[in-house]
């Protein structure tokens, strides 16, 4: 699949739903490929600078994205549902809940950012680590929040509350 014009691919993602991936690279743009045509279906514009983090919605409706401009960009198809800012660093990694409400963001800023999805508005800011964010995914049940960091750690946290259960660090 071509067409982020030599460009550096930096994520991918599979709608879950079946029959599409999602791209985003340096050069600043969402692609949307009809997997069985092999062909690119949608090129959405929606951040200023190089995209890094790229995830569909469980149910495969919403599509984020983000990068850097400090930024996530929420997508509905070819809709730009809504812009949600808050990192003041680049956004490296983007998770939604298993049941599609919370949207996870972390960045170089050492922060972690929980998003109302359907309203858009700022949730907890989760500190704690001493670098930048480099990995968020949330547990299959929705309990917990797993982030990584250019700091060494790994660190879990209670989704309910947003305070840190436990670090994970090489001994």
């Amino acid at each position: 699949l071509k067409g982020h014009e030599g460009l550096r691919v930096t994520k991918v993602a599979f709608n879950p739903k079946g029959g599409k991936v999602a791209s985003v690279g340096r050069d600043s743009v969402l692609r949307i490929w009809d997997v069985e045509k092999g062909e690119q279906t949608q090129s959405l514009n929606g951040h200023e600078n190089p995209t890094r983090a790229l995830a569909y919605s469980p149910d495969g409706k919403i599509i984020a994205s983000a990068g850097e401009d400090s930024r996530i960009s929420l997508w509905d198809g070819d809709k730009l549902l809504q812009i949600l800012q808050g990192h003041r660093d680049f956004v490296n990694d983007v998770a939604f809940s298993p049941d599609g409400t919370i949207l996870a963001s972390g960045a170089e800023d050492d922060r972690i950012i929980f998003w109302n999805v359907a309203s858009g508005k700022q949730g907890f800011t989760l500190l704690g680590h001493a670098d930048g964010v480099t990995s968020v995914a949330f547990d299959p049940k929705g309990k917990l929040l797993a982030s990584a960091s250019k700091d060494g750690t790994v660190r879990l946290w209670d989704v309910a509350t947003g305070t840190q259960r436990q670090i994970l660090e090489k001994p």
